[in-house]
């Protein structure tokens, strides 16, 4: 319907920004981005076309561009805690990168920080769950946490740093 919507009012940027919406909640990020940018182009103010296409740009990886629109979209409306909390996420993304596996009884994550060692890393492993909390050498924290396919003996897990990455 918007897109019939669309050919009826070619220059509607609310169209626009809401089409994005729609093709956010079926994950087709691409598109989403498109009508994101379309809408801004048509209403360059858009907070909320600015947060869908950071949101995009962020599941498609491009962290950069994310932020930078999580960052005009806060500019333009501070009040809304949503540009927060995704600006958080994509710096934590483009801080630490990590690679795990799980087999039966165990888990072992690389995390990949450049600049950090392993005495500046500390990774706690339960039955169900890993946590990270490394210090940057910014002096800030990166955490990440991710739960477990199944239960695991966690005295046999292990970790590593790769500081060059």
């Amino acid at each position: 319907e918007l897109t019939k919507a669309l050919e009826q009012k070619p220059d509607d940027a609310q169209y626009y920004c809401q089409r994005a919406y729609c093709h956010i909640l079926l994950g087709n990020y691409r598109d989403a981005v498109a009508d994101a940018k379309k809408s801004l182009e048509l209403n360059p103010d858009s907070s909320i076309a600015l947060l869908r296409k950071g949101i995009c740009e962020y599941h498609e990886k491009n962290y950069a561009a994310a932020l930078e629109a999580f960052t005009e979209g806060q500019k333009l409306d501070s009040a809304d805690a949503d540009f927060i909390v995704w600006i958080k996420r994509c710096q934590e993304a483009q801080n630490g990168k990590y690679d795990w596996y799980q087999t039966e009884s165990q888990v072992i994550i690389t995390l990949m920080i450049k600049n950090v060692q392993k005495n500046d890393v500390n990774v706690g492993f339960s039955e169900k769950e890993l946590s990270a909390l490394v210090k940057l050498p910014s002096g800030e924290d990166y955490n990440l946490k991710l739960r477990l396919l199944h239960p695991i003996i966690p005295e046999q897990s292990t970790f590593k740093v790769l500081s060059t990455k």
